[in-house]
């Protein structure tokens, strides 16, 4: 199996627009098409029925056990000779918002936003929640720690955390001291680059000091760059327009300048934690985990484009590096939030995070989908804008331009440079912050003597009126308002109650912008908006708690349609006909057909493949290279074609088979028109954080590892002896058998080894064969001994296998497996009988399943509960205990009890079954396991009266009045873990505790008579106990309470004390 992976994050992104001066050519990072194959080849792709596990070419549709969620059928298609022309991945995207305004010139600098009190963090992981794997120990029994980096890169503002994480602690510490800012503590840093005529950084973030002149402006030669994070946005041309952005570096791209200040925030970075952490940092270095923020309204090419910055900023070794995870703004606002204990939150409660930040705006609506652990999911598509607080910083910059204009200075004077300085720097300081819109008027000091009356400024300050500040902020704030708007509709529109409206981000520190937003939400909400003490610093210290604990976020909601170019059948009147194309087998098809791998607005899981399969024609003499491109839409209904200019590519997939060979390894297909062959494909597209990875698999023959493919040969040699083991499969020869089914299945990708390791160790061997569409080894011998025996009941007399079966006696043991097959009706055993391993879930996954099937019940349901509990001392008594809900609440309308006595649970449990089955009933939950089978067995498997009487209730049940919803059938027994917050089964186990009590307080009624279970129970006891005592002297006997047993326990009994020594004499009474 070949597998080709191109991951959206690993793609770099040229420059796609020239700066004022003339640039030098920039690398081109995109995927360089190849050269179009032979006449003789076909590259066009189609999508197609799943394959089988063998790789053939399906006739069939057949359900694939494998990863992800399962494919729609597709009619097969065909493919042409000639393959499309190669397409780039630069097409531009359509623009998405309207431009904005300019950022202020001249540029000056821009100061620091305020920020909270720094504080050091130490707290035990457990309570994150749900630990990370960091708690492991090293070869030399030492607790293993690891490193963890959160990097908040803002478009003004730029912030890093850490946390050093062993397996009893976190130690959580934000970076304030940076290089140039001397002795104040910053918490973040401007995110600003300043260029010397050769293109050198002299200057970033803080330390400025050799970048600027005396008079405050950058020195002669030195170009001040910054707002740069936007431009990454316009690889993927969305949303901003870039004549409205500061002008690059010549020669420089904006992937190039955003590496340069992650480089130069990266070596400040190194020397702090070197500082702070000493040896441990050294020996952690090369293993750091970095948790980069992104704006979650960005699209893949700009997530994309902003990995391909921090690969060429030196944080991770190469493109296969995996130890760099891109997590949204707003998602870390949420763990940050989480942590900090401001959600008060219950399952399906929904919580709107606004990130106002400096470049964007972005507005993300998460669902409770579990308390404990804390998981969310996206409730409703995210939304945002390029509304942040550089909005107020251009909108202001014109309001300062039009006053300094009426000063009359002539052009290039410093006077007005220094007032424009001046004003900007308090602006971003202090106005913008503490800007309330209650009357008051701005003074500035501009340190200038004259006074311009016209222009306002008096005594050396420049005054600003409230209606002159109020005009930066209302048309920033008014979309940020229709956008929270937006989001509290789609929440009711999907019947989510909104608990809390979460406004973080440094623009999220407005007065202005926070007292807005609660006036302008529904009256119901206004109490619901809040802000953390520390939402300038959230984002970053959310994105160190995604490396602490394992992801809160466990889906997301599409933004965008995913797709692929296909060949369909031609369809005459529907297709165009210039799409008209022939194909290998003499069919004509339609080319440049989408087929949709995702749909806008569809809930993705995270880390689950989502799978689509097609295959080509190919024919003889192909050079075997391919492209496949993956598209994106963005429109609401995605058009039929590819060709279509609202589908943009994403990425192509390059397939390489040159070192397959035609015959061997692909499928040959002869028909009229020639012989040509098949290639078969998978694509996986998976959602890894705020990322799509896309994986192309090639389904070849199946070349194993030397070490696997041994191991395979000594399971195949063992399942061929099966027919001769009388009594069935080994349980370790079956988990082999299953494992090396597993391993050929699925891709040979790192994530699905791990899934497929974890899901032997955890699961038994009948719910592995449910769940990967495999059939048991023993239910495959039988079918084959069925047919075999057959084949021989229809021989003729005079063939050799007839005469040797004839001739050969049929009684076992059976010499061969021909006179076993001959004597033997076809026999299967119990599916779901125990093995010797453990269970395949926790008891928090199982609790986390039963609630979820709750969910999907029809409102009007009964679902009966039902426990069976036991008190030992001073006695040991059993009590029956039942719950029935009903309705969407899950209301408890009845309970009943009822004591028990010389029973066990197993025996109380059957009888809460039947008390509750016998009150109305269409769900059974069974708390016990061994009943809960017995229960639910088509026929009667046990020798107790109760399970008959159970199944008979059942069949009356059926043949009842129904309700219209309702249909024969619905009698289901399902298994509950107990304690597990289930409000009907705590109210079945108070029934049955109280049940046990009142037996051992009540005698039994005359004539109670003793249960099989709890007679063999008896039995055995007194049997232990009886050896132990009699161990010394080597003699094992038993007690006289056995003659009471019939002789069909006599086998029982003898097998368990089989295990006694040999020594001594045995006296067993009939």
């Amino acid at each position: 199996m070949d597998v080709m992976s191109s991951r959206f994050k690993s793609f770099g992104f040229g420059s796609k627009r020239k700066t004022a001066t003339p640039p030098n050519p920039a690398p081109a990072n995109g995927a360089t098409p190849s050269p179009p194959p032979g006449a003789n080849s076909s590259s066009a792709s189609l999508p197609m029925n799943n394959p089988n596990q063998l790789g053939r070419p399906p006739s069939y549709t057949y359900n694939a056990g494998g990863v992800g969620r399962p494919t729609s059928p597709m009619p097969p298609g065909q493919q042409l000779a000639h393959p499309p022309p190669p397409i780039n991945t630069g097409v531009p995207y359509p623009q998405a918002a309207p431009p904005m305004a300019g950022p202020p010139q001249p540029p000056g600098y821009g100061g620091y936003p305020p920020h909270a009190p720094h504080v050091m963090q130490q707290q035990p992981i457990s309570t994150y929640g749900r630990a990370h794997t960091g708690g492991e120990l090293d070869a030399t029994g030492r607790s293993k720690a690891q490193l963890i980096v959160g990097i908040d890169f803002g478009t003004t503002f730029s912030g890093v955390a850490f946390a050093f994480v062993t397996n009893t602690e976190a130690r959580e510490d934000i970076i304030t001291e940076w290089p140039g800012a001397g002795a104040h503590a910053k918490q973040k840093i401007p995110t600003v680059l300043y260029y010397d005529q050769y293109q050198k950084v002299v200057g970033w973030g803080p330390d400025i000091a050799d970048a600027l002149a005396p008079t405050g402006y950058p020195k002669q030669g030195v170009q001040k760059v910054e707002w740069f994070k936007l431009q990454l946005m316009l690889s993927g041309n969305t949303y901003i327009d870039p004549i409205n952005l500061p002008p690059l570096p010549p020669g420089k791209s904006e992937i190039d300048v955003a590496a340069d200040y992650l480089m130069k925030l990266r070596g400040a970075m190194r020397n702090q934690l070197q500082k702070t952490l000493g040896e441990v940092f050294n020996r952690e270095e090369r293993n750091i985990r970095y948790f980069l923020t992104v704006p979650a309204i960005w699209n893949d090419a700009g997530k994309a484009a902003t990995r391909a910055a921090a690969i060429a900023a030196g944080f991770l070794r190469d493109e296969n590096d995996n130890r760099l995870t891109l997590i949204t703004e707003p998602e870390a606002a949420a763990m940050f939030c989480a942590k900090a204990g401001l959600l008060s939150l219950k399952i399906h409660d929904a919580i709107l995070i606004v990130d106002c930040g400096g470049g964007t705006v972005d507005l993300i609506a998460y669902e409770v989908e579990e308390e404990t652990p804390f998981t969310v999911a996206e409730c409703t598509a995210g939304s945002g804008d390029s509304c942040g607080s550089t909005a107020l910083n251009r909108n202001f910059s014109n309001i300062l331009r039009a006053k300094i204009r009426k000063m009359k200075l002539p052009d290039g004077s410093r006077t007005a440079g220094r007032v424009y300085a001046k004003c900007i720097m308090d602006f971003e300081n202090r106005i913008k912050a503490d800007f309330r819109n209650n009357g008051q008027k701005w003074a500035v000091d501009v340190g200038i003597e004259a006074d311009f009356p016209e222009a306002g400024i008096e005594e050396g300050y420049m005054t600003f009126t409230n209606e002159e500040i109020l005009q930066c902020f209302e048309p920033v704030v008014n979309r940020i308002l229709e956008l929270v708007r937006n989001q509290i509709i789609a929440i009711q529109a999907q019947n989510r109650t909104l608990q809390n409206v979460l406004v973080v981000g440094g623009f999220g520190a407005s007065e202005y912008l926070f007292q807005q937003i609660k006036l302008h939400v529904p009256p119901q909400f206004q109490s619901k908006v809040v802000r953390p003490m520390d939402s300038v610093s959230a984002i970053v210290k959310g994105a160190v708690t995604a490396g602490i604990t394992e992801r809160v976020v466990t889906s997301r909601v599409a933004r965008r349609h995913y797709l692929m170019a296909t060949l369909q059948p031609f369809k005459e009147g529907h297709h165009p006909e210039q799409y008209r194309v022939p194909s290998l087998d003499g069919k004509d098809r339609c080319k440049y057909t989408r087929q949709i791998f995702v749909q806008k607005g569809e809930r993705v899981k995270i880390g689950e493949p989502v799978k689509v399969s097609f295959f080509r024609q190919v024919a003889p003499g192909a050079t075997l290279m391919y492209e496949d491109i993956l598209y994106a839409c963005d429109e609401d209904v995605c058009p039929e074609y590819t060709k279509d200019p609202r589908i943009k590519e994403v990425v192509t997939l390059t397939s390489d088979l040159s070192r397959k060979n035609l015959e061997k390894d692909f499928e040959r297909m002869d028909t009229p028109q020639g012989t040509f062959y098949r290639v078969y494909f998978d694509i996986y597209l998976t959602l890894d954080g705020s990322e799509f990875n896309a994986e192309l698999v090639c389904q070849a023959t199946l070349h194993l590892p030397p070490d696997l493919a041994a191991k395979a040969r000594r399971v195949a040699s063992g399942i061929q002896a099966l027919g001769n083991i009388v009594r069935g499969a080994p349980v370790q020869l079956l988990r082999q058998a299953v494992q090396a089914c597993v391993v050929a299945i699925l891709p040979s990708t790192t994530g699905c080894s791990e899934k497929s390791t974890s899901c032997l160790q955890n699961s038994t061997i009948p719910a592995l064969h449910r769940e990967l569409g495999i059939q048991p080894v023993r239910l495959a011998l039988d079918q084959r001994r069925a047919a075999f025996a057959v084949r021989i009941k229809g021989l003729d007399a005079r063939h050799p296998l007839a005469r040797r079966c004839a001739r050969e006696a049929h009684t076992p043991p059976y010499i061969t497996r021909l006179t076993r097959a001959a004597a033997q009706a076809r026999t299967t055993r119990k599916e779901d009988e125990q093995v010797g391993f453990k269970r395949g879930r926790t008891k928090e996954q199982a609790a986390k399943n039963f609630k979820s099937w709750l969910q999907q019940r029809e409102p009007l349901d009964l679902v009966v509960y039902t426990y069976g509990s036991q008190i030992v001392q001073p006695q040991r008594t059993v009590g029956a205990g039942w719950a029935i809900c009903w309705g969407s609440n899950h209301l408890v309308v009845t309970t009943g009890n009822l004591p028990l006595s010389k029973a066990e649970v197993f025996d109380a449990e059957a009888v809460a079954a039947l008390q509750g089955l016998k009150a109305a009933t269409f769900s059974i939950q069974a708390r016990q396991s061994g009943g809960g089978k017995s229960l639910g067995s088509q026929t009667n498997t046990s020798s107790q009266q109760i399970f008959a009487e159970f199944q008979e209730a059942v069949t009356a049940w059926q043949r009842r009045q129904r309700l219209p919803h309702t249909t024969q059938g619905m009698v289901v027994v399902k298994w509950v873990p107990g304690h597990a917050g289930v409000a009907g089964n705590v109210k079945a186990d108070q029934e049955a505790k109280a049940a046990a009590a009142r037996a051992a307080t009540v005698p039994p009624p005359d004539g109670t008579k003793a249960t099989l279970a709890y007679i063999r129970r008896q039995i055995k006891e007194k049997a232990g106990k009886q050896a132990r005592t009699s161990r010394s002297i080597g003699l094992r006997i038993f007690p006289s309470g056995m003659q009471s047993l019939t002789s069909l326990y006599k086998e029982d009994i003898l097998r368990e004390s089989s295990h006694v020594s040999r020594s001594g004499s045995y006296t067993l009474a009939g």
